[in-house]
């Protein structure tokens, strides 16, 4: 299997494009983004971390049925266009 490698763009301050080592390069919103790639926990979630993830469950599947209001309704407020 082959691995991207990450694509400078502009020089050395420029941003690059996919992985190289453990970062991970980005464009978005019109910025040139570099983040850490996450790392896998072996610790078990404990229950504070489960209901935590069960609330943003709820709310993020309560939101996804009402998102065309959302994203009509909050359009005009959004001063960067994403691709």
């Amino acid at each position: 299997m082959l691995n991207k490698i990450g694509i400078i763009r502009q020089g050395i301050l420029g941003g690059f494009r996919n992985k190289t080592a453990p970062v991970l390069g980005a464009y978005w919103r019109s910025l040139d983004v570099i983040k850490g790639l996450p790392r896998k926990s072996n610790k078990p979630p404990t229950e504070d971390l489960l209901n935590q993830r069960a609330r943003f469950g709820l709310i993020t599947s309560f939101l996804s049925w009402i998102s065309p209001l959302i994203n009509v309704g909050y359009k005009a407020l959004s001063g960067v266009e994403s691709r």
